[in-house]
């Protein structure tokens, strides 16, 4: 959500988006690979935020102090 309110901000001041990695055409297949590396960042960002819970929860049930 805070991705595509920024690029619609951006849109609206005719700022281009430039992707180091990628080149990212604005068409529909453009838009579809943009979404869809965005859908993947946000799994890893929540697959990560699960690990990081799991793995202070072990560490305090073993007894030592994560904060």
């Amino acid at each position: 959500m805070v991705y595509l309110s920024l690029k619609l901000e951006f849109e609206r001041k005719n700022v281009e988006i430039l992707y180091i990695n990628q080149k990212i055409e604005d068409s529909p297949q453009g838009r579809i690979v943009e979404q869809m590396f965005m859908m993947i960042a946000q799994f890893f960002r929540e697959e990560n935020k699960q690990r990081v819970v799991y793995r202070q929860k072990s560490r305090l049930e073993d007894g030592y102090w994560c904060f």
